[in-house]
Order: C-alpha cells, then sequence, then structure tokens
C-alpha cells in the first residue's frame, strides 16, 4: 500500500465513520437514557433515505431544505413510535425488545409495499469530484457529510451539557427515580431524547442515499455494525460512540482493502471481542458523556 492508497482509504473511512457516528450517536442516545435495544433504528435510517428520495428526486427540493424536513419528519415519527409504543412498556425490558423488533418488521413491510424492491439513488448536484494535491479524489458530498456530522456532533454535545433538558437527560441516565424527585419529568424527557437519536438516523440514511443505493432492508447491516460500535464505545457513552465509529471504519476499510471485504467483516468483530475481553466496559465506560 503506497501513501496514495493510504490517503484515500483514510478519507473514504472518515466518510464513512461520519454516518456511522450519527447513527450510533443516535442508537447510544436512546439506550442511554431509556435504555431501550431499538431494534427499528434502522428502518427510521431508511425512512430518512426514502423520504430524502422523494423530496430531492421527486420534488426537486434543495438538500438543505430536505435535510431539514427529513430530520423533523423522522424526528416526529420517533416521538410517535415512543409515546405509542415504548411509554407504555417501560420497566419491562422483554415487552420493550419484542415491540422494538416488530416495529422493524411493521416498518420494513411497508417500506416494500410503498416504496417496492428496486434499489434507488439520490441525485445531488454536489456530486462533483474534488482531487487534492497528489491525486486523492472525493466527491462535495462526501465533504457535505463530513461537516454536516461535525455541525450535529456538535450541537447535540451543546444540548446535552449547556442546556436544561440536557441536564436532565443526564440526571435521567444516572438515577431515574431521584430525577423524577427534582422535578423532571421523565416522559418528556424521554420523547425528546428519542426524537433527536431518529432525527439523527434519518439524517444520516439521506446523506448515504446520494453514496450507496437505498432499499428497504438498507437498516440491517449498519444496525449490527452499530451496537458493535456503541458496545465498544461503551453503552450510553456519546464520546464512546464517536470514537468507535471511525475505529470501525477505519478497520473495516483498511482490512477490506487488505484482505476483502467478507473477511473484514469478521476481523472487525474479532476485534469487538477482544476489545471487550480487556475492557468490558468498552472505551469509555457507561454514560452519557
Amino acid at each position: 500500500m503506497d501513501i496514495h492508497q493510504f490517503a484515500q482509504i483514510a478519507l473514504s473511512a472518515i466518510t464513512l465513520g461520519a454516518i456511522y457516528c450519527l447513527f450510533a450517536l443516535g442508537l447510544s442516545l436512546i439506550f442511554g437514557i431509556m435504555h431501550i435495544i431499538q431494534f427499528a433504528h434502522g428502518e427510521l435510517y431508511m425512512l430518512g433515505a426514502f423520504a430524502g428520495y422523494y423530496l430531492i428526486n421527486g420534488f426537486g427540493l434543495n438538500l438543505a431544505l430536505s435535510l431539514v424536513i427529513v430530520m423533523f419528519l423522522i424526528a416526529l415519527l420517533g416521538i410517535a413510535a415512543q409515546k405509542a409504543f415504548f411509554a407504555p412498556l417501560m420497566g419491562k425490558p422483554v415487552a420493550t425488545l419484542a415491540m422494538s423488533f416488530g416495529l422493524l418488521l411493521a416498518l420494513q413491510g411497508a417500506a416494500f409495499a410503498l416504496f417496492g424492491g428496486k434499489e434507488k439513488m439520490i441525485h445531488t448536484p454536489l456530486s462533483g469530484i474534488l482531487t487534492f494535491p497528489g491525486g486523492v479524489t472525493t466527491t462535495y458530498h462526501n465533504l457535505l457529510i463530513i461537516g454536516i456530522t461535525a455541525i450535529l456532533v456538535a450541537s447535540l454535545y451543546y444540548i446535552i451539557f449547556k442546556t436544561k433538558p440536557g441536564r436532565a437527560m443526564r440526571a435521567l441516565e444516572q438515577d431515574m427515580d431521584t430525577a423524577a424527585l427534582m422535578g423532571i419529568e421523565p416522559s418528556k424527557i424521554n420523547m425528546l431524547a428519542f426524537g433527536i437519536g431518529c432525527g439523527l438516523a434519518g439524517i444520516a440514511g439521506l446523506l448515504i442515499g446520494a453514496v450507496f443505493p437505498i432499499e428497504p432492508i438498507m437498516g440491517g447491516g449498519i444496525l449490527l455494525k452499530a451496537f458493535a460500535i456503541i458496545i465498544v464505545g461503551g453503552i450510553g457513552s456519546l464520546s464512546g460512540a464517536i470514537v468507535a465509529s471511525f475505529i470501525w471504519t477505519f478497520a473495516e476499510l483498511f482490512a477490506g482493502f487488505a484482505i476483502g471485504g467478507d473477511l473484514a467483516f469478521i476481523v472487525c468483530f474479532a476485534a469487538v471481542f477482544l476489545i471487550l475481553v480487556f475492557k468490558p466496559t468498552g472505551l469509555f465506560g457507561h454514560a452519557v458523556s
């Protein structure tokens, strides 16, 4: 591998890592606050991609407006799902697990019925190629993915650590009963956390739809990887989810270059196993930090 190949793979890993980061942050936030394993998170990512496809390709909206609409649509869908399906089952882990899996199947079936099984692509005006010194190339859309992720991560940290709802989320994660005694309403904070997490998944789906084809089953692969990522980073740790997302993509792409994609997938999960052997709590431990 020469320096050009290394730089090209590294840039691709940063771009893909940004998508994984958005997805894993939402999943980690939901689990950290509500302690729900959200199997349907991948389907919200998929719905974000299809919403973006119809807004941009169908209605001709620009990318910026489509991102805002998708974020709020998927966030509202997540809040509705939380209120209707998960809130009544709080404190019942087996029931919430079954509900989450059932929601996955329902959304996936609805997507096949509405969108069909044919792959689609989101066409944006930012598909031009940018060439860096040394011949390393990327698209303007890929740079946009990195930029939007940086803005959203910074915004999420501001919300979590600098606002009253964010402090309530952290209090709820640490001790729900004590937080409730201090006047925090768990139901409202849970809805907010669920909405933010789902909105991040929707944006990730739209952004990836201009890079890879979208289809109703596209959420399964990233969901499996995201679970591995948040376990490695530390369950409930936002910082851990960010770091582990990029560790995963660098390992996945460089191993894929060296030994092929199928074996790289096995190597990545083997690495997850080894990390957990030496640090069972993950890299950053368990906390919304």
